[in-house]
């Protein structure tokens, strides 16, 4: 695996040069967790249509499932972020990741899509077990 580090200014607080170096590392390694999950949901890219409601293409992203992987990524780091760092360093860096999904997906990613998404995979889940 290859992680090109951002170059930060001299200026750029040590905490939030943690969290960003952090965010980098570790929402590569959870794609090892993540994405054997999704695995078993092969439902993931017809739920996630229409999918300029996520991801509006950038990065990459072009199918549901990639998509979907990253969202959940982003997730498990947001907690960890939480967790792990002083409270003005979760919330310049929280908003600093929800800008940047607003920003690659569309505002729109309504509640009837979330309750679409979350139902579906709920019922699939209770099917397995």
């Amino acid at each position: 695996m290859f992680i090109n580090a951002p170059i930060f200014d001299d200026n750029f607080p040590d905490k939030s040069k943690e969290a960003d170096l952090t965010r980098i590392v570790f929402t590569e390694i959870d794609h090892n967790y993540v994405n054997p999950v999704t695995n078993n949901y092969s439902e993931i890219n017809e739920i996630m249509q229409p999918l300029e409601c996520w991801n509006k293409g950038a990065q990459g992203y072009s199918n549901g499932y990639a998509t979907f992987n990253e969202y959940m990524t982003w997730a498990v780091f947001t907690l960890y972020l939480y967790d792990n760092f002083d409270s003005k360093t979760f919330n310049k860096h929280n908003k600093e990741e929800a800008d940047f999904m607003h920003k690659n997906g569309e505002r729109r990613t309504n509640r009837k899509i979330r309750k679409r998404l979350r139902n579906k995979l709920c019922n699939k889940m209770k099917s397995d077990t």
